[in-house]
């Protein structure tokens, strides 16, 4: 199992929303691979999986409506608890 992220700049956005389809292209980054039957990889993928989420709700990365300059983020209410949960079976 792998995660992939990337990044869409401002030029890249102005394109598909004014001529529909991108002139520029994107370059989109991985994870190493995981193996989800080997306990040790499957370890390591949820610590990652678990510091992405704990990164986005700290809003320590700009996400739309959860990056911490947001007024309205609803991670930041005052008294807000958000929890994450998960299971392997």
């Amino acid at each position: 199992m792998r995660l992939y992220h990337c990044r869409f700049p401002d030029g890249y956005l102005r394109e598909v929303y004014y001529d529909g389809r991108p002139k520029s292209s994107l370059v989109i980054e991985r994870t190493a691979a995981f193996e989800m039957l080997d306990p040790t990889q499957r370890v390591a993928f949820f610590d990652v999986m678990v510091a992405l989420i704990r990164k986005v709700i700290a809003g320590e990365v700009k996400t739309g409506y959860m990056d911490r300059t947001f007024p309205q983020n609803p991670a930041l209410k005052h008294g807000a608890q958000i929890s994450v949960c998960f299971s392997v079976d």
